[in-house]
């Protein structure tokens, strides 16, 4: 999972400039939760996102809300949708392109 996190990181660092990345957070993500997940779980977590479950998941959001620490709000999502629904959608079904 580290190298997951890693990755993104560095692919958006280079798009979009430098974000922060606490690696102790990071590190205790992957340390907490189960070890395990269960065959249903993980057969509904291999599915791609389609492109509309990600923009009603992003249109879902309220305001300055940020989705994630880097602390950008779903409003900014909202109003750069076409710009960056094809890279929100890479990322969420995890083809990342460098």
């Amino acid at each position: 999972m580290t190298g997951i996190v890693t990755t993104l990181s560095s692919c958006v660092r280079r798009k979009y400039g430098p974000i922060l990345v606490d690696d102790e957070w990071v590190r205790s993500m992957t340390e907490t939760g189960h070890q395990r997940l269960w065959d249903d779980w993980k057969e509904a977590l291999d599915k791609s996102l389609t492109s509309e479950e990600l923009k009603a998941a992003v249109h879902k959001g309220e305001g300055s809300n940020a989705p994630g620490r880097d602390g950008i709000g779903f409003e900014f999502f909202k109003a750069t949708w076409d710009a960056l629904k094809g890279d929100m959608q890479m990322f969420a079904n995890g083809h990342i392109l460098e």
